[in-house]
C-alpha cells in the first residue's frame, strides 16, 4: 500500500499496482515510511481517570462482596440486615460462582 496525507491530516491508502492512482489528488502528500509506521502503530494512549475507575469496578465489587461475606461469617452483621436488593445480588453472585 501507498499512504498519503490530505490537507486536513486524513490518511489515504492506495494499492501499489497503480490501479487507484486516479484517486490521488494534488493536495495529497505521500507519507514517509516513518510516518506510515507511526500511523499504523500509534503510541498507547494512557487511560483517563474515568477509564481507570471503570476498570477497577469489577475488583471493587469482588472486594466488597468478600468483605460482606467476612462480616456475615464473623457475625458482625446478618444477611437479613442487608437491603433485599443487596441480598438478591449477593445470592445471585454466589450461585454464579458455584457454577464455575
Amino acid at each position: 500500500m501507498r499512504y498519503f496525507k490530505g490537507l486536513n491530516g486524513d490518511v489515504f491508502a492506495f494499492e501499489v499496482d497503480g490501479s487507484q492512482d486516479e484517486l490521488i489528488t494534488p493536495d495529497m502528500v505521500e507519507m514517509t515510511p516513518e510516518e506510515v509506521d507511526a500511523h499504523k502503530n500509534p503510541p498507547p494512549v494512557p487511560p483517563t481517570p474515568a477509564e481507570e475507575l471503570a476498570a477497577s469496578d469489577a475488583g471493587m465489587v469482588r472486594m466488597i462482596e468478600d468483605l460482606t461475606q467476612t462480616l456475615i461469617n464473623k457475625g458482625v452483621i446478618i444477611e437479613a440486615d442487608l437491603p433485599v436488593v443487596a441480598q438478591e445480588k449477593l445470592n445471585k453472585r454466589k450461585a454464579l460462582r458455584a457454577k464455575l
